[in-house]
């Protein structure tokens, strides 16, 4: 056999109570119930030559510095050949899970500051989680296989899209349909895990929705995992499947449904794509699949986003900020609860008076006032810098009781496993 691999599970389900949800960005959506619980699946993977990758995800709806931190701390003390850089943890981007794990006050304003209880528990699910993993190492052979997934989801900021270039959009389609496949086998030829790559928002279940949920992507792993037996709880899993977040920013699953969840049919809704989901995996699972082969390799670096010099030119990124479109949240996905602008604004529009009085007057505004707090709104550099992103809120230059709202530094990482290439990196 090629490697030797394990795999494990751990529950991470935050406060049921009263706690804000994470994802929509409002205070009002707060926890009362659990309607499914939510997992760690997390896979260890080791050549022949004793290197090592790890790479869990967790039903949440995204990791932060913050959780990164104290998962390596506890765990380097139990495990010392996991590190930083061939560890890497993922989400499923959920918007139905406990908020209020991040160090940064971007991210925990709606639900009014930190929650140790939620930190905690993800926190602790990594770790138990990646611990049965190590714990349960076997020989195995690795197997990759990809199709197209093209009924299943859509764009959901066609306005933003038709924006960029012509010679992009003929090139790439509006949304990534490539759907890849990761699966282990074990030296008695049976299946036990798989790690499931595609382009899709975990956003079936909506605004309205009150109770804990793992939402499509988390239905699709429980019925797989059913389908072949497992055992959430035990310490030895028969098999887990997992979906890490990829590159689904603008692709929304609600797109074909006429209107954004909202109601009742919501988790009729997270059945449709999420029966798509897993009858695409068993698909995969059931067709020839290429051997993966080869040595394991890992990288992490720390990038400052906000001073990358762009390569051909004399410009330089800068301070991160969050535009105007923000407010205007998904029409797909979501009512905004504070809809102040529309979503695919520009700011060539503002300067053209292309838009109608309201947006131009509250835009001046709100300059203005968040100018009075940061003072810097209107640095015609900064500006120049962010294009035809009309600047809402200056969160990389904005701090509260001197700590940033938002980070300008973050993680790049990579792996190497034979021909196989996984990227982590900070995305919605």
């Amino acid at each position: 056999m090629s490697y030797e691999v394990g795999i494990g599970m751990f529950d991470c389900t935050g406060p049921a109570a009263d706690q804000t949800l994470m994802g929509f960005a409002d205070s009002k959506q707060k926890s009362k119930g659990i309607a499914d619980r939510q997992w760690v699946r997390a896979f260890v993977i080791k050549d022949k030559n004793d290197n090592y990758i790890c790479l869990a995800i967790a039903d949440i709806c995204m990791v932060f510095q913050a959780i990164k931190v104290e998962v390596m701390k506890r765990l380097t003390k139990k495990i010392g050949v996991l590190k930083t850089e061939n560890t890497m943890i993922s989400a499923t981007h959920t918007h139905s899970g406990p908020a209020g794990y991040s160090f940064y006050p971007t991210f925990n304003l709606i639900s009014k500051g930190f929650s140790k209880e939620t930190f905690e528990v993800i926190v602790n699910g990594y770790v138990q989680a990646i611990t049965r993993a190590w714990n349960n190492m076997k020989p195995a052979k690795i197997y990759i296989n990809r199709r197209e997934l093209s009924d299943c989801g859509g764009q959901r900021s066609v306005e933003a899209w038709e924006s960029n270039p012509k010679e992009e959009r003929d090139k790439y389609g509006d949304t990534d349909k490539s759907f890849t496949l990761i699966k282990f086998i074990d030296s008695s030829e049976k299946l036990f895990g798989t790690i499931a790559f595609y382009a899709l928002h975990a956003t079936s279940i909506g605004i309205k929705n009150r109770l804990i949920s793992s939402d499509n992507r988390g239905y699709s792993s429980r019925i797989l995992e059913r389908k072949f037996g497992n055992n959430p709880y035990s310490y030895n899993p028969n098999f887990i499947a997992a979906f890490p977040n990829a590159n689904g920013a603008d692709v929304s699953p609600n797109v074909g449904f006429g209107h954004p969840p909202g109601g009742e049919e919501d988790y009729k809704r997270m059945k449709v794509i999420g029966d798509k989901i897993s009858q695409t995996v068993l698909q995969l699972i059931n067709s020839e699949a290429e051997e993966v082969l080869g040595d394991i390799k890992s990288g992490h670096t720390n990038v400052d986003l906000a001073n990358v010099k762009i390569d051909g030119t004399d410009r330089c990124t800068c301070d991160g900020a969050l535009g105007a479109s923000f407010s205007g949240a998904s029409s797909e996905d979501n009512a905004s609860p504070i809809p102040i602008f529309i979503e695919g604004l520009t700011r060539s529009e503002f300067l053209a008076h292309e838009v109608s009085r309201k947006y131009s007057f509250r835009r001046k505004m709100l300059t203005f006032f968040l100018d009075l707090i940061w003072h810097d709104m209107d640095d015609p550099e900064w500006v120049e810098a962010h294009g035809e992103k009309p600047i809402l809120i200056p969160a990389g230059r904005a701090k509260y009781k001197g700590i940033p709202f938002y980070p300008n530094i973050f993680p790049f990482q990579i792996f190497k496993l034979g021909s196989v290439c996984i990227a982590g990196f900070q995305e919605n």
